[in-house]
């Protein structure tokens, strides 16, 4: 794919944004946006804890990584609308990103790409080696609880119950600045499960 930075930031660093309700700090925009891995991915992206992410981007989601002032980059060759995006928590890691992405060889992008979007080390391995577990092979415990909305990596056949580990722990991180995260997962039911599984 071809991406090309259209802004590195736009400088406003979650400054409040004139609503119809008075001025609401831009990080509220979050809960909006349409796919909860995007809401999830950009929320750690912007409190510093996933280096970068790849949103299935559309024009609002542009809008609150613009208001969030983030640096990002969209890929220059879809239609207007649907616009997938780079976004990064500083310039150098999103260059980075931008590196990885020009040069496209296999497993090694696999890899770099992982580790640059903060994919856990034994789902990049997993996802390298073809070992990764199947969404349809999870535990109907795992998919009745809404978490997988949020996953945005491949689990691994060996160690997919640290990687739900990884992924709860992100959604609680980020439920601390968008609460409305936390209530897209039914956590009772996820507890009862791996209680009984």
């Amino acid at each position: 794919m071809n991406y090309e930075i259209i802004q590195e930031s736009s400088g406003s660093d979650n400054e409040p944004v004139e609503s119809e309700n008075g001025k609401v700090p831009a990080i509220e925009y979050i809960k909006n946006i349409p796919r909860p891995e995007d809401q999830l991915a950009l929320t750690l992206v912007f409190k510093g804890e996933k280096p970068a992410a790849m949103l299935d981007g559309n024009v609002f989601t542009f809008g609150v990584i613009k208001m969030l002032g983030l640096p990002f980059s969209l890929n220059n060759e879809t239609k207007p609308g649907a616009l997938p995006i780079l976004v990064a928590k500083n310039q150098e890691t999103l260059d980075v990103l931008l590196q990885i992405e020009k040069n496209e060889d296999g497993v090694t992008h696999d890899r770099e790409l992982g580790k640059v979007l903060g994919y856990p080390d034994t789902s990049i391995e997993a996802f390298s080696n073809g070992q990764t577990l199947r969404f349809e092979d999870v535990p109907a415990y795992v998919h009745e609880s809404g978490i997988l909305e949020f996953v945005t990596f491949a689990f691994s056949r060996e160690h997919w119950k640290e990687e739900l580990e990884i992924l709860k722990n992100q959604i609680k991180s980020a439920g601390e600045l968008v609460p409305e995260l936390l209530e897209k997962v039914d956590w009772n039911k996820l507890e009862k499960g791996e209680q009984n599984h």
